[in-house]
């Protein structure tokens, strides 16, 4: 039996083991996000990024934010500019 599934309504579903993306993966939908369960890609677990991430507009933080401070003076750059 194949491990991809689909069901109505477009969705894709793979249901062993673990999906490997060795190349850059490109999302066309631009959705904007007003919760956590609407918007263009929405992760039901945790995210952990080990480079760097952009964001192009509003970041909204709906727990604990903790900030590892590397570079204290462009932090503050940051903030002495949006406030």
């Amino acid at each position: 039996s194949s491990q991809w599934t689909t069901t109505s309504g477009n969705t894709i579903t793979y249901t062993t083991g673990n999906v490997l993306i060795s190349k850059q993966l490109s999302i066309t939908n631009t959705a904007e996000a007003s919760a956590t369960t609407t918007a263009a890609v929405t992760i039901s677990g945790g995210l952990g990024v080990s480079k760097s991430m952009v964001v192009g507009s509003s970041l909204n933080v709906g727990g604990v934010c903790t900030l590892l401070l590397k570079n204290l003076r462009k932090i503050t750059q940051f903030f002495a500019k949006n406030n």
